[in-house]
């Protein structure tokens, strides 16, 4: 497997969303804030990232900001 993470420091995710977070079209409560989006995009990327065998997850803090992980498998050369 090859881990991709991803990071940023905005206001982080708090624990009550985090099961919430690969839901489509769930804003996380942030449906009033200027930050634009229909909050599909985490909901298929997982899609895609488990058809291809792999996984996605997060950790996150509030006010400090959240790191995205990506697992997808290696090609297998010798068996190509």
């Amino acid at each position: 497997m090859m881990r991709t993470s991803i990071i940023d420091t905005g206001f982080g995710i708090h624990k009550d969303y985090h099961s919430e977070v690969f839901e489509a079209f769930d804003r996380l409560g942030r449906e009033a804030m200027t930050i634009e989006g229909t909050g599909i995009g985490l909901a298929i990327s997982r899609q895609l990232i488990e058809l291809m065998g792999g996984r996605i997850g997060f950790t996150s803090v509030v006010n400090k900001g959240s790191t995205f992980w990506i697992d997808v498998p290696l090609a297998d050369l010798e068996n190509s």
